[in-house]
């Protein structure tokens, strides 16, 4: 279906538009595009057959939503997904209150960032290798840029960069993250005169929400901002834009989006898998707490003595009621307010025994024990590289490292790319321009995750150099894949020479001969 752009339309338009039978919109002339025929009788009855064409330079599909109307803006709400709508917006934020979810969640944002941030300039040139063929390298610009924001990003005002990032790491638990970039002049030294980012500011989850259009586009975000009074408008359609005062341009905001499911912006929450985990472990914990209360100091029997009588009830002022209890009942009371912290004083011959109940708490503490390994599988999709393992073998526990090691791999290129085009792009986009942002925005790496056995690893590349199979010229990538300190080249190449003159000389001089020792004995 065509978009209706909302304006009229003009001669050529019109007659496209008067087209019968065809859907026609022009297409630009590119590369894999065709005209597809479509079959009346592959469609059913009745359908006519006609060449339908698209424009590949136009979106057509909806992102969900208000399908009947042709163009509309709308702000998202707070929620992100069924849980969150059902539950509160603010469901993945108490399931962060857990211990062991909270322990998780931190061990994956931390091996993200434990390596810290690398920023690499863009290669847009190429030169000659020691090995005469060409690689890419990175221009004078290139460098210059990686080098302005590198800096920044070490200089920022009030917060470490590795600490914001590790806030907006809260997109994997929330959906999706959202920090407003402050800019400033540099006035002085190296950088003087250029936008420096002062600071990354991470807001409340409340206090932002995305106004999208029909396909799911971000055309700005809507913002609390203090003294004007407008709400942070949510579910709703936006009629007119230009009269809702806090619309921020997207770009303002550095926008982490998790996973995000059919373009929404809102992204998606990993603690959704273990919504089910989690709510039972909370249940067992009262029955727990229950149990414990009840069989924890154990039971207390009385018995009364034999000529025992009735009591009578009095009212709080000590006052006689009327009423009389017998004396097994006033006993109960009165045990009753012991087990509460109370003391009590018995008449001879009445008897107070405790029975101490052998504890079983194993299947509340096993059911509490199977909730926790399964948020540790939700969250880290594996057990054993993390959790204690009963009667498992060394190479499942390899295997469960090689899995974390995939997830970390995939939190890491999705921070990468957060950091690259959210924050790094405009930076230099500011200062150097659109088209130097194309082409040399830095990358960034967040360093490789190592391999678990790193021993076994150096010994067989150690076995295939001795070989012959490795080249002294693979030297540098063999360090890379076993995360060892780049060797220096030049001073390899220096011993070898030496070890080849070295065996040259040995081979010139001949051998020296063994003197017989001609002394003897007294």
């Amino acid at each position: 279906m065509r978009k209706n752009s909302g304006q009229p339309l003009d001669a050529s338009e019109k007659q496209k538009s008067d087209i019968s039978e065809t859907i026609h919109i022009n297409p630009p002339q590119i590369a894999g595009y065709k005209t597809t025929a479509v079959d009346a009788e592959v469609r059913g009855d009745g359908a006519v057959s006609k060449t339908l064409t698209a424009s590949a330079l136009d979106e057509y599909v909806s992102g969900g939503g208000y399908v009947w109307l042709p163009r509309y803006i709308k702000a998202l709400p707070f929620y992100v997904d069924d849980l969150s709508r059902d539950f509160g917006d603010d469901i993945y934020e108490r399931m962060m209150l857990d211990a062991k979810v909270a322990a998780v969640v931190s061990v994956r944002k931390a091996a993200v960032l434990s390596q810290g941030v690398q920023i690499n300039a863009a290669t847009d040139i190429e030169e000659t290798g020691a090995n005469g063929k060409p690689k890419p390298a990175s221009s004078p610009l290139a460098k210059e840029i990686a080098d302005f924001c590198d800096w920044n990003l070490r200089n920022l005002r009030g917060r470490d960069f590795l600490a914001v990032m590790f806030e907006m790491l809260d997109a994997i638990t929330l959906g999706h993250k959202i920090a407003e970039k402050v800019y400033e002049i540099q006035p002085s030294g190296k950088h003087a005169g250029k936008l420096r980012l002062k600071a990354i500011k991470v807001k409340p989850r409340r206090s932002t929400s995305f106004c999208v259009d029909v396909y799911m586009n971000v055309l700005g975000i809507i913002g609390l901002i203090p003294g004007q009074g407008a709400p942070v408008i949510v579910e709703s359609i936006i009629g007119e834009p230009g009269q809702i005062p806090n619309i921020l341009p997207r770009e303002k905001f550095a926008v982490f989006s998790h996973r995000m499911k059919d373009a929404d912006p809102r992204g998606t929450s990993d603690l959704r898998w273990i919504y089910e985990p989690w709510w039972f472990k909370r249940q067992c914990w009262g029955a727990y707490l229950s149990y414990l209360t009840v069989f924890g100091g154990g039971i207390l029997v009385g018995t009364t003595a034999e000529d025992a009588q009735d009591t009578a009830i009095k009212d709080e002022y000590g006052n006689p009621t009327g009423a009389v209890v017998n004396p097994e009942q006033a006993m109960l009371q009165t045990l009753i307010e012991i087990k509460a912290g109370g003391a009590a004083a018995f008449p001879f011959g009445a008897k107070v025994e405790q029975l101490l109940h052998a504890s079983d708490n194993s299947p509340y503490v096993g059911a509490i024990d199977l909730c926790d390994r399964q948020i540790a599988a939700g969250v880290l999709l594996q057990t054993l590289a993390t959790e204690e393992g009963e009667h498992q073998t060394r190479a499942a526990s390899g295997s469960h490292q090689d899995i974390l090691g995939l997830l970390v791999r995939m939190d890491k290129n999705e921070a990468e790319s957060f950091i690259r085009n959210e924050i790094l792009y405009h930076l230099v986009s500011h200062n150097y321009g659109e088209e130097a942002a194309d082409e040399l925005t830095p990358t960034v790496n967040l360093g490789e995750v190592a391999d678990h056995d790193i021993a076994a690893m150096i010994t067989a590349l150690g076995s295939a150099y001795a070989s012959g199979y490795l080249h002294w010229s693979q030297l540098q990538g063999t360090d890379e894949m076993a995360g060892l300190p780049e060797r220096n080249m030049q001073a390899v190449m220096q011993e070898q020479e030496e070890a080849k003159a070295l065996a040259a000389q040995a081979a010139e001089s001949p051998p020296a001969t063994k003197q017989k020792d001609t002394t003897t004995d007294e």
